[in-house]
Parts: structure tokens; sequence; C-alpha cells
């Protein structure tokens, strides 16, 4: 699961579920890297490689405001922990709260069948 994490082609790959297209801004994707990625919306990611699993944050300016995702994704006993911070003005993180609920099962869900396709 940690090497699936830390594969930062594969992350994006698996969490950005509308992915058109993807480049690197900055960095090196073996440890932490920026990325602009061009999902339903455009948007920059930074990843970081940590022991354990890697840091996320998405930043995505939008008319209403920036918005800031910043995820801890881990492996924790086999399985996969996600904890995020929602950062913005109110309509921001209200719009980017219904985001995360509605779209990171899915993220988690595909980041383990990635994860289990490189055991096999």
């Amino acid at each position: 699961m940690i090497a699936c994490l830390q594969n930062h082609e594969l992350f994006i790959k698996a969490v950005c579920l509308s992915l058109q297209s993807y480049e690197i801004e900055s960095g090196d994707p073996n440890t932490e890297a920026t990325y602009n990625i061009v999902d339903k919306t455009t948007f920059k990611l930074t990843l970081t490689n940590v022991d354990g699993g890697v840091n996320s944050t998405f930043v995505a300016s939008a008319p209403i405001g920036t918005l800031t995702l910043s995820s801890k994704w881990r492996a924790v006993g086999g399985k996969l922990k996600e904890d995020i911070e929602i950062d913005g003005n109110k309509i921001a993180k209200m719009i980017g709260k219904a985001t995360v609920e509605k779209s990171h099962p899915e993220m988690q869900k595909r980041l383990i069948e990635e994860a289990s396709k490189s055991k096999a």
C-alpha cells in the first residue's frame, strides 16, 4: 500500500476521478513534486512522500475563492487511512466538504484496488 501511495503517477490517476491531463511543475516524483492537474477543473497538487504514505495538497482557485485540501494518506495495519483538512472561505469550505464526502470514498477504493494489483 505504501508503494502505491508514493507512486505519484498511480496516485494521481487513482484520485483524480475525471483526469484529463497532468504535468509536473516542479520537484522530484520520488520525493516531493507539484503537478498541474486538469480534471473537471484545473488545480495544483503537491505530493510529498513520507514514512507510511504520502501527504497531498490540492489548491484550486475559483471565482468563489481559493480552496485548499490537505490530506495525510497512510497505510496503517494493512488499511488505508486519510486525514483531511479543508481551508478556504465559508463557501469554498462548504463546496470542498461536499466534494470530499462525495468523491473520497471512490478515491480510497481505487487506491486499495491499485495496491491489491501490485501484490498479485
